[in-house]
């Protein structure tokens, strides 16, 4: 998740990227996350940082 992403509620709830972070992590029992140093973070808008992102992840599943 981008540090300085916007939410995208459809009734104007303003809430943090660690507020969402923390709630998609209630609803999914045995995830993790981390916040990236972007707005969204996709790899088609920063390869370099999403890769770096998810190599430990990868890494530790395979």
């Amino acid at each position: 998740m981008g540090e300085t992403a916007s939410s995208i509620s459809q009734d104007n709830k303003k809430e943090t990227p660690d507020q969402r972070l923390a709630h998609y992590l209630a609803c999914l029992p045995e995830s993790r996350g981390i916040k990236i140093n972007r707005r969204n973070v996709l790899p088609y808008e920063s390869p370099t940082e999403f890769v770096a992102a998810i190599a430990p992840f990868i890494n530790e599943v395979f």
